[in-house]
């Protein structure tokens, strides 16, 4: 049975022995071969946004609760991620405060007896 040490070891050994080929002496395809390939690509749309890549760091337990999310949306975990900054950030131009200061004040509300 394999450990997870032996497949990161596993994973670091394969893409250090791809990095270590020499790819010039790839043979590229023909020319009617590279016709069939971008064939076989999905059409690009013109009128779309050009989209940018972002990393950042999420504890397990948020990026468990984004995949179950996403799931119940039917959407990726990306998608969700997308439309909950889309959803922040319209409300940042409205009357609208974040579930967190709502909490903030009604925590600091006298409570009924």
């Amino acid at each position: 049975m394999s450990t997870r040490d032996d497949d990161n070891d596993l994973a670091v050994q394969a893409a250090a022995d791809w990095a270590g080929q020499d790819f010039s002496t790839i043979t590229p395809p023909a020319p009617a071969e590279q016709q069939q390939l971008l064939k076989r690509l999905p059409k690009a749309d013109p009128n779309a946004p050009i989209m940018v890549s972002r990393s950042l760091r999420l504890s397990t337990d948020m990026e468990r609760q984004i995949k179950a999310a996403a799931r119940a949306e039917g959407v990726t975990a990306s998608e969700f991620i997308r439309r909950a900054v889309e959803r922040s950030l319209a409300g940042a131009d409205s009357r609208q405060i974040s579930l967190d200061a709502a909490i903030r004040v009604l925590e600091g509300l006298p409570r009924a007896v």
